[in-house]
């Protein structure tokens, strides 16, 4: 009873920094401009070479649009509805059915910025083929049913638990040291591991209210439709990534001498750990090094989970994969522990 009544005091005195701290508040906001930023960075990945197909009976006009773009697409026409179909789930990233004025634009894509792009050159296409004359209606179905405002959410999410770990428990950490209240911590009865955990529980209940915000933002937003297993194996994946990085951040507090210092050296941490997980399409080596890193796990599971409604056994070895790199760091958290204070 006595070490639960010092983890909530130790709780309870971090939420009130939390709080007090505006930083808090733009750690929990930024996160949207940064999955943003993600979307703008997957303008550089995507493709520049697309293959469409489009379905156009023999007593109809020719399709042939000349709009002009900076990618190359290459249109195939095909005469069969369900040999376009086969095709668009092995090698074609669309399919355009056309019956008189009415368009109708079956795309396979996964990328939000490709999907955007694809259908802001669909409609071009489509008036270019008209002449700007005919009234039409162009209706875009995306086969991955993944549009560009709910793929924000698994980025958003890994973005921010990253963001709370390595950046703000690092920062606290460090300020506790500056102001010399982490040494009458020492000095106190608490044990080294109970005041650890302490702190590694305090991120880890921020990183779930954040979790929750961010659910019930995009749940009214109508971004995402979040089942009660959704719910559930997200919890578990919050808990598993804020434990890494919270440790991360430990570590880096009792690196540094003072709050400024932190923040530096989290922000040169924080980047490597998340970028090769965010813009691993660029080459063959990113996705090696990528796995090399707990974000990559998180962001692969929550897209799968969130965006694909993939409920299996994957997610749960990618958490626990999630908690290797914690089981990992755990000793690394000991012995630089002892080393401030010995």
């Amino acid at each position: 009873m006595r070490h639960i009544n010092i983890l909530l005091s130790i709780i309870k005195k971090d939420f009130l920094h939390f709080f007090r701290n505006k930083t808090i508040m733009i750690v929990i906001l930024l996160p949207v401009l940064a999955a943003l930023f993600f979307v703008v960075i997957a303008d550089f990945t995507r493709e520049d070479y697309f293959e469409v197909g489009y379905v156009l009976e023999e007593s109809q006009q020719e399709f042939k649009p000349a709009v002009e773009t900076d990618i190359s697409l290459s249109w195939q026409r095909y005469q069969d509805p369900a040999e376009a179909f086969r095709d668009l789930e092995e090698n074609l990233d669309g399919v355009l059915f056309i019956e008189g004025g009415n368009f109708i634009a079956h795309l396979n894509l996964e990328n939000p910025t490709e999907i955007l792009l694809i259908e802001s050159y669909l409609e071009k296409a489509v008036q270019d083929h008209l002449n700007y004359t005919s009234p039409y209606q162009l209706t875009i179905i995306n086969q991955q049913e993944i549009s560009a405002a709910s793929s924000i959410i698994p980025i958003w999410l890994t973005v921010t638990l990253a963001m709370i770990g390595i950046i703000i428990i690092s920062g606290d950490l460090a300020e506790e040291k500056e102001n010399k209240s982490l040494n009458s911590i020492h000095i106190s009865p608490i044990s080294t591991p109970l005041f650890i955990s302490g702190k590694i529980l305090s991120g880890s209940l921020l990183s779930l209210l954040t979790g929750i915000i961010i659910f019930a933002f995009a749940w009214l937003s109508n971004f995402a439709y979040f089942s009660p297993a959704v719910l559930f194996q997200s919890f578990f994946l919050i808990l598993s990534g804020s434990i890494t990085f919270n440790i991360i951040g430990v570590i880096i507090g009792l690196q540094t001498d003072s709050q400024a210092a932190a923040r530096s050296l989290g922000t040169l941490v924080y980047f490597p750990v998340i970028m090769p997980a965010l813009i691993y399409h660029i080459s063959d080596m990113l996705p090696v090094l990528a796995r090399f890193t707990p974000t990559y796990y998180l962001l692969e599971s929550f897209s799968r989970i969130i965006l694909r409604g993939q409920l299996d056994l994957v997610n749960w070895q990618y958490t626990l994969y999630i908690l290797l790199f914690a089981l990992f760091l755990t000793p690394v958290l000991m012995v630089i522990y002892k080393g401030v204070y010995k």
